[in-house]
């Protein structure tokens, strides 16, 4: 009998909880990435998002949009000089766009909803 295995164990115990620690680390940054990822689309949420915010305050609400559009020329004429973006979300059959004039939501710049009206 190889008395090796019982001897590395009582010389060194936290080896085995090093070795779980070690295999357990990629799963759960990977864990946390995918809950970094998930997009919350509701109603509530969407209720969350107030004119002026950045597209950055946007996607800490509602996560990352399906697509994202830049469209200059269709504003009017009054914004024609500033940047105009768009966020389109998708869930469900149901979409939302979220219009943004340099780099801030519009005031009416919420359509759509996330559940059945």
């Amino acid at each position: 009998m190889d008395p090796t295995p019982r001897n590395h164990r009582k010389r060194h115990p936290h080896m085995h909880l090093m070795h779980r620690v070690l295999f357990l680390t990629p799963l759960l940054a990977a864990a946390l990435i995918l809950a970094a990822c998930s997009r919350n689309l509701s109603d509530a949420n969407l209720r969350a998002v107030k004119a002026e915010m950045s597209a950055k305050e946007v996607e800490s609400i509602l996560g990352q949009p399906d697509r994202i559009e830049t469209a200059p020329e269709e504003a009017e004429e009054v914004v024609r000089q500033l940047p105009v973006t768009r966020y389109l979300y998708q869930q469900n059959g149901r979409d939302v766009e979220l219009t943004f004039i340099n780099g801030r939501l519009a005031p009416d710049g919420i359509k759509g909803s996330f559940e059945n009206e």
